[in-house]
C-alpha cells in the first residue's frame, strides 16, 4: 500500500498518525507484557495521552522542520532517528499541520494565472482531507460493534513536489490521500461475535474503541480548525513576527517580537522584549528585524481574493539564549533562532491569544548564530467570501452553515486542560452531528 501511495508522485509528503490513547495491550495478539509496558510508556510521554494520537512518521518534510534537529541542538550525538521520532511523537497536531501544509519549496517560480499558488494548493488539500476524514469518522459511527484496533494508523499525504495547474484544483483529490493503514494488532468484530464475548471482554472492546474513535474525532477537529484559521478571513490587519530560540529538550525560548500593521512596506522594525515593555537589546545595541511586505491579487476564478507576502530578511543581532550549552567556553554559545509568523484579524488582535483566527508559519532554524538571516517569504491569504468557505465545515450534510461566532468559540485554547480540550472538540463535532 505504501508503494502505491508513493507511485505517481514527484515528491510525496506523508504523515503516519498512530491513532488511540493506548497503542498496546499486554497479551493481545502476541504482544508481551514487557513490550506493552514499553509502548504504553511512550503513549504516556507523547501526544497520544493528550490528543489521542501521535505523529509516528513524516516523509517529505519541509526544510523548516528538518532544521529543527534535536541531536545538533542538544549536542547529544548518536541515535539521531530516535531523537527526531520523539520530537514528532510529542508534537501537537496544531504544529505538525502547519509544517504539513507548508508548500513554499514547490513555489520557486510560477505563473499565478495558470498555476495554483501554495496557499490555493494547501486549501484544496485541506478541503479534501476534511471531507475524507469526515467520511472515516462517520463510517466508524456506523460500525455495529465496538472494535479493538490497536497500533492502526491514518495516513495523510499529497504530492508536494509540484504545484498543480489552476484547472486541476477541483480534482485535487487524485493528488491527496487519507487512508487507514498499518493494521497492526487489530481485529474485525461482527455484532454477533461481540454479543458472544464475556462481560469483561465487552468492556475491553468498548474502552479501546472509544480510545480510537475519540482520537479520530479530535484529528478531524484539528483539520477543521486549521481550515477555519487559514481560509475564512477576508481581511487581515496585523502581522506578528516572533523570534524564538529552538530547544530540543524543553519549550522554545521567546527572544522577542514585532507587530506590524498590514500594509505594503519595507524597512527595519524594532524587536520588543517578550513582555512588550521595552525594545530588546544585546550587548548595548538595540535589536531590529528587516521585513518586506507586499500584497498580491488573485485571479478572478480563485477562491482567494489576495495574499499578503511577508518576507523576513533577518536581524541585526539577538542575545545569546543558549548560555548553558558550552559552560566551559561561554564565548562559543549562540542562539538557534527561528521566526514564527502569524497574522491577526479584528477577532484575534492579541498576539498572545491562542483562541480565534491566528494561522502560523515558521522559518527554518539557523543554528549557532546571533545575527541570523533567513531571507524567507510567507503568504497569508484573504478570501473573497468567508461564508462560502465556511460551508465546507458543514461536513455532516447539515443544512446549517457555521457562523463565525460559533466556530470562533470552539477554536481550541492550547493552554486548556485535557478535559477542556476534549469538551471543546466534542462540542464542535456534535454541532455537525458527529457524536
Amino acid at each position: 500500500m505504501l508503494q502505491n501511495l508513493f507511485d505517481g508522485n514527484k515528491k510525496l509528503r506523508l504523515l503516519d498518525i498512530k491513532v488511540g490513547t493506548w497503542t498496546a495491550d499486554a497479551n493481545w495478539k502476541g504482544k508481551s507484557s514487557f513490550a506493552a509496558f514499553r509502548n504504553n510508556t511512550v503513549d504516556k510521554l507523547t501526544n497520544s495521552s493528550i490528543e489521542g494520537y501521535r505523529l509516528e512518521g513524516f516523509d517529505g518534510m519541509p526544510e523548516n522542520l528538518k532544521s529543527k534537529n534535536p541531536t545538533e541542538e542538544s549536542g547529544l550525538k548518536g541515535k539521531e532517528k530516535k531523537h527526531k521520532r520523539m520530537q514528532l511523537q510529542s508534537m501537537p497536531a496544531y504544529n505538525w499541520l502547519s509544517y504539513f501544509l507548508d508548500i513554499r519549496e514547490a513555489a520557486v517560480s510560477f505563473d499565478r494565472t495558470t498555476t495554483a499558488s501554495p496557499s490555493e494548493y494547501a486549501e484544496a488539500i485541506l478541503c479534501t482531507l476534511i471531507k475524507r476524514m469526515t467520511a472515516l469518522v462517520q463510517a466508524f459511527q456506523s460500525i455495529p460493534a465496538p472494535q479493538k484496533w490497536i497500533g492502526s494508523s491514518i495516513a495523510f499525504g499529497f504530492d508536494c513536489g509540484l504545484l498543480p495547474p489552476r484547472s486541476e484544483l477541483d480534482s485535487i483529490s487524485e493528488r491527496s490521500a487519507c487512508y487507514i493503514f498499518d493494521w497492526g494488532r487489530s481485529e474485525l468484530l461482527s455484532k454477533e461475535e461481540f454479543e458472544a464475548l464475556s462481560g469483561d471482554d465487552k468492556e475491553d472492546r468498548v474502552a479501546f474503541w472509544k480510545y480510537y474513535t475519540t482520537g479520530a474525532k479530535r484529528l478531524l477537529f484539528e483539520l477543521c480548525r486549521a481550515y477555519y484559521q487559514r481560509y475564512t478571513t477576508s481581511k487581515w490587519e496585523t502581522v506578528c513576527i516572533e523570534i524564538l530560540d529552538y530547544d530540543a529538550v524543553s519549550s522554545d525560548d521567546p527572544i522577542g517580537y514585532t507587530m506590524i500593521p498590514l500594509q505594503e512596506t519595507s524597512g527595519t522594525f524594532p524587536i520588543m522584549q517578550p513582555d512588550g515593555k521595552k525594545q530588546l537589546k544585546s550587548k548595548g545595541e538595540e535589536c531590529s528585524i528587516k521585513v518586506n511586505i507586499t500584497k498580491t491579487q488573485y485571479p478572478a476564478d480563485s477562491k482567494l481574493a489576495s495574499g499578503w507576502e511577508i518576507e523576513v530578511i533577518g536581524v541585526n543581532r539577538i542575545p545569546n539564549m543558549d548560555w548553558s550549552k558550552n559552560l566551559l567556553s561561554f564565548s562559543k554559545n549562540k542562539s538557534d533562532a527561528f521566526v514564527s509568523i502569524s497574522v491577526l484579524s479584528s477577532t484575534s488582535a492579541d498576539r498572545k491569544s491562542k483562541v480565534g483566527k491566528k494561522p502560523v508559519m515558521r522559518s527554518r532554524v539557523i543554528m549557532d548564530d546571533n545575527h541570523p538571516q533567513w531571507c524567507e517569504k510567507f503568504e497569508f491569504a484573504e478570501v473573497k467570501n468567508p461564508s462560502e468557505m465556511l460551508e465546507l465545515l458543514s461536513i455532516a450534510g447539515l443544512s446549517t452553515v457555521v457562523t463565525l461566532e460559533q466556530l470562533d468559540g470552539w477554536c481550541l485554547n492550547e493552554e486548556a486542560s485535557d478535559d477542556e480540550a476534549l469538551a471543546q472538540s466534542v462540542a464542535f463535532l456534535q454541532y455537525f452531528g458527529i457524536n
